[in-house]
């Protein structure tokens, strides 16, 4: 790395990396939001009086849809498979985002560095991500977001409402 640049050409596409992941789970997030706004509005008064907001919360509502059978019998199971999905991808994403990321020593791999507070005392973790890695996350996201769509379209249709309209659609 010259001594006039910030990061180097391999940092710069990790960032980069991280950048598309972002904007793919902002867009999965916005998926899942539309989905939960439909059962709200259909029962799932029914799981909590106010839409979630954070992502735990939204995993929760979305269980909590399925025990209140505000899910249509027929989704239950996928709706389950979806959370599953969403649970394991969060951490990777949480970690990369949030992490502080470290270039190893080997030069191809990062390490994400974060800490957080549980019952009163501060806990820290490693863990060691490459740029495809980071890639497979925000493939993985873009897919299941796709996914949350045509879910959402499905149960629009099974309770006899209209596919949901994107703006600009």
């Amino acid at each position: 790395m010259a001594e006039n640049e910030v990061v180097s050409g391999l940092q710069e596409l990790m960032i980069q990396a991280i950048g598309m992941g972002t904007v793919a789970w902002a867009i999965l997030e916005w998926r899942l939001d539309n989905l939960i706004d439909t059962l709200h509005d259909n029962g799932g008064e029914r799981v909590q009086t106010n839409l979630p907001v954070s992502l735990d919360n939204k995993l929760s509502y979305l269980k909590g849809s399925v025990k209140h059978r505000v899910v249509p019998a027929s989704f239950a199971d996928e709706i389950t498979d979806l959370r599953a999905k969403i649970q394991s991808l969060k951490i990777k994403r949480h970690d990369t985002v949030h992490g502080i990321l470290i270039q190893g020593p080997d030069g191809r791999t990062f390490t994400a560095n974060r800490s957080w507070v549980k019952k009163g005392e501060r806990i820290s973790a490693q863990t060691n991500y490459s740029i495809a890695d980071v890639h497979k996350l925000t493939s993985d996201a873009t897919s299941l977001g796709i996914h949350i769509d045509g879910l959402h379209d499905k149960i629009r249709s099974d309770l006899g409402l209209e596919n949901f309209k994107y703006p600009g659609d």
